[in-house]
Order: structure tokens, then C-alpha cells, then sequence
């Protein structure tokens, strides 16, 4: 698309087809009539004045000129007064001379309106448009103004110098509107628009407010001079109509908005498209200055440049300051290597043509490095859908944002470096995925259809949120600490070479995954909702923690450490064999749901509630450990299962604690306690407590069984006692 030649045809549409028709003999305002409300008219001479006593009045004019000797002035009752002027006579109104105000002045000329280079204005608030209004809707306070038909063509220029007062407006509304000269409203609002109908919000944050169904078939707004609103906010917008991209905003001068307080930062919109429906369209082209910070650039504000196609040329300057946003927001993004934009033919500025939008890494990293947030934020229009590509590396140290947010899909293929200071936002209305890797203080991420980022990234603070399908991955080197993860349909991995942390809950409806590599995972948030099995995976004599609510559901698991399991006043349900370096500890009822085993390498296995089976005798549980095996609950109370297996070299029950089963066991299942190299003794009672089916007791020993204790099993029941050799004898110095 040749951008040039539309603008072209635009700015020819602006000065031929509006004012070469002009009579330009004509001077001085003619044939005023006052319509609605209270005000006297005279002229003497070079000078007309008006004395307005109602707060609003309506006058009818035949023409609105004057030449450049020639003045106007107001006279109102105060700042808020409105004098609304309608020129009736099909032609531009040509402004050479001057205009004074201490109220608001409204000129209406659907022909168009030119502010020559003589021209000064000085009033509270200006409105010059293009577009009507009825007498009854204004004086009721319904600023509703719709585009006179036969007006499509017409413009508002300025050429001259316009002033409002401290927290004065001043709002330039035609299909084709130009400032080639100087606006100035500090402390205001300053609003050059393009659009079919609008409604004036004096009271609003962004002046102009277009209607949804009220787009601009062909308009264009442009700033080749000066706008000056500092501690105020500036906005250049077109209501576009969908996906035409015959319609442009052109800033190749200077808007300055610079921020004056901490309450009265600068801001610059430039928005093609809807901009209270965020819908872009268009072309948002810029090479001048955009400055919305303070002069020692310690108090940023906020700059907008979106459309459905953005160009920021190499020669922009963008200053939003410290602290300050910079929102980049055409229909797809692709960052590149280089400066600028970069158009298909390889020149020094991006001319888009149908195809994303491309903005240099170097523009991005400038921002950033100055503590200016950046936004790059995309829509579905046209035929782009919306997404972010990361293909060249965007680096920075200071505390800055880097916001991502794509309608569609965000690729990180290219590093996102912000050291430990930046900060990292990816938000996609489809997925986020990408080998590029992200160093951040924090890494905030929010997906639809998943989440996969495989570098060795380094953000230290990681927040995710997944809403409709898919999967999040996320791949991390060094401490991480978790912020917050809500995954509401898929699973989550989280692959880490070192410590795992949270500070905020995890979420989950699928299976989880955790690998720390030689380091500690610690997940004791009560909030937890860890709905599938969860696994872990770490090495060293790193511990790993876990408590969920309700349940909780272990699968496989390979822990260097100790194990801890809680959930809140619930049960653990064992899916996988877990086999830890030290002890394990599981703090609610556990519920065995395959044949597993929990093994202990060197330490303690301790169950502090009861153990059961998930259904009637199906399963098998081994414990394996050369320490202590604590039950503090019934082994098959409620379920019995098919066996409990103990194995070791030699041990024996006792309530002393110092031995392998501490305290009295009581079972509803089959046990069989198994000595490899040495004696079984029992020296503490073991009891059948449920008769709903026989079981056996096994006791298998390489050297002696030592019965110290008694042993209660129901009728049907069997004890089993395997030896090489024994005796029974009542010295207790032999077999039994």
C-alpha cells in the first residue's frame, strides 16, 4: 500500500476541493442571528463583538471570516459559557484575523474551517467542526453531533495559533483535519478527530467520543506542527470503518504533553479505529515527537500509537519518561533487529502493506532503558489475527514493563532480557509459546489455549493464568518462585535446574509437574487446588513440600530429600512409587490406588492417619526403608488392602519409637513383614480390627521371630511364620 500517495490525495482533498472555492474578498463576520439563548451582536469597524449573557447561545451566521486585521471577541459570563456559531452559507470559513474569548466558542461550518498562518485565537475552550448539532440538544447539554451529508470531503486546518486557557479543551472534528501551526492548552485537553458522529464529553478522559456505528469511510488527521498541552493529554483519532486502510493519521511534527505532578501526567493517544470499542483500522504513521515527560524525566506519562497498521519511522522520537507507558498497538506485531520499522522493500521506515507490522528491537530497548513501560498490543482486523512475534532479542536493566498483549497467539523466539529488574507481561487470547529466553524480576503470563516457553528463562517471580485448553510449560533456570498459577483446563510442568518457592496459590484441573534439579520444592500454600496427580522431581538432600486442598493425588515421584504431604483435613491418594533420599511424611488418611512402593533410602516413613485401599483388596503396598515406619491410624481399617508389605534387615514393633514399626499396629489387610538379614520381634501388639474378610500375617525372618507382644487376629484369619529352623520355648531364647 502506498501510504505516501493517500496521504497525498488526502492533504490535496484538504486545501484544493475545500478553499480554492473560497471568496477570499469576503471579511469580517456577516449576517449573525441570535438562535437560542441571550447575546447582542455589533461591529465597528475592523472589530465585532459579541456579548453573550446566557450561559449557552446559538448564532446563526451567513459567513465566519475575517481578514488578518480583523478581530472577534466574546464576551461571556464566565469560562463555561458556550457560544455555538453556525455558518449557513455552503461555504469554508476563512480565519485570518483574530479571535477572543473569555468562554467557549464553537464554530460549525460543514463547508470546513482554515486558521491561516495570521490567525490567533485566544479563548477558553474552541470546538471547530464540520459537523452539526440541534439547537435542542445543545442548549439541554447533549453535545450529540452527526456529519452533515454532502460534508464527507470537508476539512478543518490550522495554520495559525491557538490558545485556550489553563484546563481549556480544544477540539478540531472533520472528515479531513490538519495542524500546520501551533495549539497550545496546558493543564486541557487538545483533540484532532476524524469520524462520521460524535459525542463532546467536556468532562470525559478523551473529549471526542465516536459512535460504534459511525465510522469514516476516508479521513485523515495530521500534526506537521506544534501541540502543546503539558500536565494535560493530546488525542489525534479516526473512527476508520473496518478494515479500510484508504484512511490515515500522520504525525510528522511535535506533541508535547509533558508531565507537570504526579497527578497531572502527559498524555498522547493516536488511534486509528474505534477507540472506545478498541477496534483499530487504518494507518497510524509517525516521524516527529511524542514527549510526555517531565523535563528532568523523573515523572513519565502515557503514549499510545495504534491502527491496524503502525509505522514509526527511524527519525520518531518517543519519550514517554520514567515510569511513563509507551503502547504500541497495530493489528500483528513482529519485533526485528534493527531501529524503526522495516518495510517488505528493506527501506528506512515501515510502509505497511497488508502484511504485520514490524517494529525495531532498538526502539523497544531505548524505552525501556530510559524506565518507560512498553505496550504492544494487537487486534484481530482485517486480515491480520492479532499476533506478537518476538524474533530479535529486546534488552533492558531498568525496572521497566515490557507488555505483550496479543489477540491471538505470542511467539518468544528471540530472548526478552530485563535482567533481575525488568518486569515481563505476556497476555494472548491464544497461546503463548517460544524458545527465547525471558530474565525478569517477575514473568506474568495469561493464555487461552496454552502456555510453552522452553528457554533456560531466569525470571525469579513466574504468574500464570490458562482459561479454555492446552497446556502450560514453562522451562526456568535458577530459584524460582511461584506468584500465583491458575491452569483451568490442562496440565502444568514446571522444569527448574534450581529451588522451587510459591508466594501465591496454584491452580490446577489436570496433573502437575515439578522438577527443581538440586534444589528444594516448598508448595505449602493452603490455598493450593491441585485437582490431578502431582509429581515431583529433584536430586541432592533437597526436601520437597506439598500441602492442597481438598485432596491431594501423588503420582511417581524421585525426591533427593525428605517428602511432606498435607492437605487440608482431607486425604492423599498414592497413584506412583515415591522414593526419597531421607524420610516421608503423610499427614492426612492415604488411599492406595495401585500396587506401589514408598521407599526411603535413609530415613523414617511416617503415616500420621490411617491407610486404605481404594477398593477392596486391590492393591499392594511395599514399604521399604532401613529407619522407622510410623502408623498413627489402622492399616486396612476401613478397606482393607491386598497385602502391606515391610521389608528391611532386621526390625521390630515396638512402642519404644526406636525401633522399625513404632506403637501398636492394627490392620484390616494382609502384612507381611519380611527380615533379610536378621530378626523379626514383636514387641508391641498387632490387631485385626475389622471382620468383614480373613486375613493373613506373615511373619518371615532370616534369623529369629521374637514374640514379646501379643498378636489378635479375627476367626479365619491365619498367622504365617516362615524361619529356616525354630523352636518353641518358653525361655523366649529361641525361635518362639
Amino acid at each position: 500500500m502506498d501510504t505516501k500517495r493517500i496521504f497525498k490525495k488526502a492533504v490535496n482533498l484538504l486545501t484544493l476541493s475545500s478553499f480554492l472555492l473560497w471568496n477570499l474578498s469576503v471579511a469580517a463576520p456577516e449576517g449573525g442571528s441570535v438562535a437560542q439563548g441571550s447575546a447582542t451582536i455589533s461591529q465597528s469597524g475592523a472589530q465585532t463583538t459579541i456579548n453573550q449573557s446566557s450561559q449557552n447561545a446559538v448564532i446563526n451566521w451567513n459567513s465566519f471570516n475575517t481578514a488578518s486585521h480583523e478581530a472577534v471577541q466574546f464576551n461571556q459570563p464566565n469560562a463555561s459559557s458556550v457560544a455555538l456559531n453556525r455558518i449557513t452559507n455552503g461555504l469554508p470559513t476563512q480565519f485570518a484575523g483574530s479571535l477572543n474569548a473569555n468562554g467557549q466558542v464553537w464554530i460549525l461550518n460543514p463547508a470546513g474551517v482554515l486558521f491561516t498562518n495570521t490567525a490567533r485565537v485566544d479563548v477558553a475552550g474552541l470546538v471547530a467542526t464540520t459537523h452539526g448539532i440541534l439547537d435542542s440538544n445543545f442548549m439541554s447539554g447533549n453535545y450529540r453531533f452527526d456529519l452533515v451529508p454532502g460534508s464527507e470531503y470537508a476539512s478543518i486546518i490550522n495554520n495559525g495559533l491557538i490558545s485556550a486557557k489553563d484546563s481549556g479543551i480544544v477540539a478540531l472534528v472533520a472528515p479531513h483535519v490538519a495542524n500546520n501551526g501551533l495549539i497550545q492548552a496546558n493543564l486541557g485537553k487538545v483533540s484532532l478527530s476524524s469520524g462520521a458522529a460524535y459525542t463532546l464529553d467536556m468532562y470525559g478522559d478523551s473529549l471526542i467520543n465516536f459512535g460504534s456505528n459511525a465510522p469514516i469511510q476516508n479521513g485523515t488527521v495530521s500534526n506537521a506542527g506544534n501541540i502543546i498541552a503539558n500536565g494535560g493529554k493530546v488525542y489525534m483519532t479516526a473512527n476508520y470503518a473496518s478494515g479500510v486502510l484508504d484512511n490515515m493519521i500522520s504525525m510528522s511534527g511535535t506533541v508535547q504533553a509533558k508531565s507537570v505532578g504526579v497527578n497531572q501526567k502527559g498524555e498522547i493517544v493516536l488511534y486509528g479505529g474505534d477507540y472506545q470499542a478498541k477496534k483499530m483500522s487504518g494507518v497510524t504513521k509517525v516521524s516527529g515527537k511524542l514527549k510526555v515527560s517531565s523535563d528532568d524525566k523523573s515523572i513519565g506519562g502515557f503514549i499510545e500509537t495504534s491502527g491496524g497498521y503502525v509505522e514509526i519511522a527511524p527519525a520518531a522520537e518517543i519519550d514517554a519518561g520514567m515510569g511513563g507507558t509507551w503502547l504500541l498497538d497495530p493489528w500483528n506485531i513482529t519485533v526485528v533487529a534493527g531501529s524503526g520499522l522495516v518495510n517488505n522493500g528493506g527501506a528506512t521506515g515501515f510502509v505497511p502493506s497488508g502484511t504485520n507490522s514490524q517494529i525495531g528491537a532498538n526502539l523497544i530497548n531505548a524505552q525501556l532503558g530510559a524506565g518507560t513501560n512498553v505496550i504492544l498490543d494487537t487486534n484481530s482486523v482485517g486480515g491480520d489475527v492479532g499476533n506478537i512475534t518476538i524474533s530479535s532479542p529486546v534488552t533492558w536493566s531498568t525496572a521497566a514493563v515490557l507488555t505483550l498483549i496479543a489477540n491471538n497467539n505470542i511467539a518468544v523466539n528471540a530472548a526478552l532480557n530485563g535482567s533481575t529488574t525488568g518486569f515481563v507481561s505476556l497476555q494472548a487470547g491464544g497461546s503463548i509459546t517460544g524458545a527465547g529466553v525471558i530474565s525478569a524480576n517477575t514473568l506474568t503470563t495469561s493464555s487461552v489455549t496454552g502456555l510453552s516457553l522452553t528457554g533456560l528463562n531466569t525470571a525469579a517471580n513466574f504468574n500464570a493464568t490458562n482459561t479454555t485448553s492446552g497446556n502450560i510449560a514453562y522451562t526456568h533456570t535458577g530459584a524460582l518462585n511461584i506468584t500465583g498459577i491458575t491452569q483451568n483446563v490442562g496440565n502444568l510442568t514446571i522444569s527448574n535446574t534450581g529451588a522451587i518457592t510459591q508466594s501465591g496459590p496454584i491452580s490446577v484441573s489436570g496433573t502437575s509437574s515439578f522438577t527443581a534439579g538440586a534444589g528444594a520444592i516448598t508448595l505449602n500454600d493452603p490455598a493450593n487446588n491441585l485437582v490431578g496427580a502431582v509429581t515431583f522431581s529433584n536430586t541432592g538432600a533437597n526436601n520437597v513440600s506439598i500441602v492442597n486442598n481438598p485432596n491431594l493425588i501423588l503420582g511417581a515421584s524421585t525426591i533427593g530429600g525428605s517428602f511432606s504431604a498435607s492437605t487440608n483435613a482431607s486425604s492423599i491418594t498414592l497413584n506412583g512409587n515415591i522414593t526419597s533420599g531421607v524420610g516421608q511424611t503423610y499427614n492426612d488418611p492415604l488411599l492406595i490406588n495401585a500396587n506401589l512402593t514408598l521407599t526411603s533410602t535413609a530415613g523414617v516413613l511416617i503415616f500420621t492417619s490411617t491407610i486404605d485401599d481404594t477398593a477392596l483388596r486391590s492393591h499392594t503396598l511395599t514399604l521399604a526403608s532401613p529407619g522407622l515406619v510410623v502408623f498413627g491410624g489402622a492399616v486396612g481399617g476401613t478397606t482393607a488392602l491386598n497385602t502391606l508389605n515391610l521389608t528391611q534387615n532386621s526390625f521390630t514393633v515396638d512402642p519404644t519409637l526406636a525401633s522399625f514399626i513404632a506403637g501398636q499396629l492394627n490392620v484390616g489387610t494382609n502384612v507381611r513383614l519380611t527380615s533379610t538379614a536378621g530378626d523379626v520381634t514383636i514387641g508391641s501388639p498387632i490387631t485385626q480390627t475389622i471382620s468383614v474378610v480373613p486375613i493373613t500375617l506373615s511373619l518371615v525372618a532370616s534369623n529369629l521371630i521374637n514374640l514379646n507382644s501379643s498378636i489378635s487376629l479375627l476367626p479365619g484369619s491365619t498367622l504365617s511364620l516362615r524361619q529356616p529352623s525354630f523352636t518353641v520355648d518358653p525361655t523366649l531364647a529361641t525361635y518362639i
